[in-house]
């Protein structure tokens, strides 16, 4: 074994600079003698498809191919094994998962695992500081309300430290792969869309045209004409006995709405079922409706679910993407407060500042 990780180690200076012309590129892999006979695969990250698949043999294993341009790849195995990896054309890459994964590289590569370390370290950061906080607390070493504070200047210190490590790789790959993965991290935190248009001024057509990114782009322009303060936009949605339910049904009638988009297969939606029931339960006698909308999912599985999580409230059902695009939603559940006049009050708050709009709007 130590033998074989000598080798590696000088092929890896061998291949160090081993980007070339060309479009073929190479991928080996070192793993355990134990690893013998499984099966690896390398994904197409953005195309969610398998691009090859190998054995391992002797601990080993290799793919190789032609490419026109790089891509995010991910290999992965059977048995949990997942590395991701940029594949470029021209490239040979060598990965000892035994130790600490690429030892032959590529700059691209290089830059992509500086930026993951980054939020890796960053994310370790928080956890501690968040475990510090909940002990000194439950120790009483501070009031609830000191810890509410810090973990608000922690998770803002978090938040800047973040957008620090996207915005200096963004500047460095504007039209690449990996500006593509960096931008979509940058929009999962949800910038303001004066920030937003800045940024994307600089960015190429590589980025801009990749499916994934134009898809997330017009829902967050979607999701900005649909903010609070704006009016409801209506849908309609046929349901399993030929009728037809549409949101104002419900919407705009005089009652404050909440508007659950939730489906079956969702674990977060369906372990945040008790607390809605909890929220319709105390408030429903005082003016307060809760409808759902099941999206991407099948009808049966949706009644099922209603019926095992014991959910009172009306349902529009099959509802699929077609709300979701009205209203920009990429993830769920995801919940909107209609006014009674059908203004949206709030949409997509965490569990805590949702409860409390609801109650305040409600008192």
């Amino acid at each position: 074994m130590k033998t074989k990780h000598l080798l590696f180690t000088l092929l890896a200076g061998l291949l160090l600079t081993a980007c070339g012309g060309g479009k073929t590129f190479k991928i080996e892999g070192v793993l355990t003698p134990d690893m013998d006979g499984n099966t690896i695969y390398l994904y197409n990250y953005y195309q969610r498809t398998a691009v090859d698949s190998t054995e391992v043999l002797t601990g080993a294993f290799s793919f190789e191919g032609k490419v026109d341009t790089a891509f995010l790849g991910l290999i992965t195995s059977e048995i949990g094994l997942q590395y991701p990896v940029i594949v470029e054309p021209g490239c040979d890459l060598i990965i000892d998962f035994n130790e600490d994964g690429l030892v032959a590289s590529s700059p691209l590569n290089d830059d992509f695992k500086a930026f993951s370390e980054c939020l890796q370290v960053l994310n370790i950061d928080y956890m501690t500081t968040a475990d510090s906080i909940d002990k000194m607390l439950e120790n009483k070493e501070i009031t609830e309300e000191v810890a509410i504070q810090m973990m608000a200047e922690e998770e803002a210190f978090i938040t800047n430290e973040m957008r620090g490590n996207i915005m200096q790789t963004l500047a460095e790959h504007n039209n690449d792969v990996l500006g593509t993965f960096v931008f979509e991290n940058y929009l999962n935190m949800e910038p303001e869309a004066s920030e937003l248009d800045s940024v994307v001024a600089t960015l190429g057509d590589i980025i801009l045209q990749s499916p994934s990114i134009e898809k997330t782009l017009k829902a967050l322009k979607v999701s900005a004409s649909t903010s609070e303060g704006s009016m409801f936009v209506d849908f309609s949605v046929k349901q399993e006995d030929g009728t037809t339910v549409s949101l104002s049904d419900y919407v705009g009638k005089g009652k404050y709405v909440l508007v659950d988009f939730w489906a079956s297969w969702c674990g977060p939606c369906r372990r945040s079922i008790p607390t809605l029931i909890e929220l319709y339960n105390e408030y429903n006698p005082k003016g307060l409706e809760i409808l759902g909308v099941a999206v991407w999912d099948k009808t049966e599985n949706s009644l099922k679910a209603i019926q095992e999580e014991g959910m009172p409230w009306p349902q529009i059902l099959n509802a699929e993407s077609v709300p979701t695009d009205l209203y920009g939603i990429t993830g769920i559940p995801h919940l909107i407060l209609f006014a009674p006049d059908g203004t949206i009050v709030t949409r997509g708050l965490p569990g805590d500042e949702l409860l409390n709009t609801v109650k305040a709007a409600i008192k």
